[in-house]
């Protein structure tokens, strides 16, 4: 039986690593409001090509998968050369393909940026066709993020399933739901055990996108309002500055866990799956946060959202290494 079941788009990222003579980056007087420039119509010296796994979902799965679960991933993707490439992948993970579906004619593929340590990402997203399928795998957790832009129907139905089967729930919602209504994904957030968005997430499921987030009081009102619709614990990251979390108890703060900085993609996915595998494995919050920041600096430390992921040793040598760290009470 799977400990979790991980649904949502899997794709082939390609990493365009810039020489950092070759761009720069312009900031408006909002901090938040940067911007990437490179010369029109030039030729763009490339340090370094990387290709990964990407997608949300599957990286949650791989990241759960080496602190030891049993981890199901349905996700689809096309069936072109990239597709294989991202097969090819999953099975080298160890993760079931049971419920690996293709789509004839479409592919599945990210190119990022990565420039200063920071990444860019240009995606191309395809409409699927998520379903409750005979026979849908029960497990008692379950992720789910980008669906792509056709997720409405399929999260109505898995709210139910969700609901009948106690299954707990880590949602974290992704651009295609929050350009539009909340109504849209409303039912997933009342379903969830878990919700992880970064600030500028939070303020769109909100209605507050252009407050600049950077206050932690104000952080913590929006940690309470995302609780108020249903879940146990609301995650807000906050890039470089570290993550915020309520327990429907407790507020946490958390900054990040020292590391050298390669590249940050993948680094919200590996906290959500180190901060979920140390819930599923009996752990406090405390302890949760403190696998999901360690996960999280490990990610970045390479190129790839998957090429740092821990195993729970791992985490457990990085956290003796610094047994001060951790979040304090707020």
């Amino acid at each position: 039986m799977f400990d979790l079941i991980s649904v949502g788009d899997s794709a082939l990222d390609a990493f365009l690593t810039l020489d950092e003579k070759e761009a720069s980056v312009k900031c408006k007087v909002k901090k938040e409001d940067c911007e990437i420039c490179f010369n029109y119509g030039s030729k763009i010296p490339v340090e370094a090509l990387d290709f990964s796994l990407g997608g949300n979902a599957p990286n949650v799965s791989v990241g759960l998968k080496r602190l030891g679960f049993n981890v199901g991933l349905y996700t689809i993707h096309g069936d072109d050369i990239v597709g294989r490439i991202a097969d090819e992948k999953i099975e080298a993970e160890g993760l079931s393909r049971e419920f690996i579906f293709k789509q004839p004619g479409q592919t599945s593929y990210s190119t990022i940026i990565n420039y200063q340590t920071e990444r860019t990402i240009l995606a191309k997203k395809q409409h699927r066709d998520y379903k409750i399928f005979d026979n849908f795998p029960k497990a008692p957790y379950m992720y789910i993020s980008s669906l792509g832009p056709d997720f409405k129907d399929f999260y109505k139905d898995i709210s139910k399933f969700v609901a009948d089967h106690k299954v707990k729930l880590g949602f974290n919602p992704a651009p295609a739901e929050l350009r539009g209504d909340f109504s849209y994904y409303e039912g997933v957030v009342r379903a969830a055990n878990f919700v992880f968005v970064n600030k500028e997430e939070a303020g769109q499921m909100l209605g507050k996108q252009q407050l600049i987030i950077d206050n932690g009081e104000l952080i913590k009102e929006m940690l309470a309002k995302i609780a108020q619709f249903g879940p146990r614990y609301v995650v807000i990251t906050v890039g470089v500055e570290g993550a915020y979390v309520f327990d429907s108890d407790k507020f946490y703060y958390c900054g990040i866990f020292p590391v050298k900085r390669v590249e940050a993609t993948g680094a919200g996915d590996a906290f959500a799956s180190g901060f979920m595998g140390a819930i599923m494995d009996g752990k406090n919050t405390i302890e949760a946060m403190r696998w999901g920041m360690v996960n999280s600096a490990a990610v970045v430390t390479k190129v790839g959202a998957i090429a740092g992921l821990l195993s729970k040793e791992q985490i457990e040598n990085m956290l003796q290494s610094k047994p001060d760290f951790g979040p304090k009470e707020i």
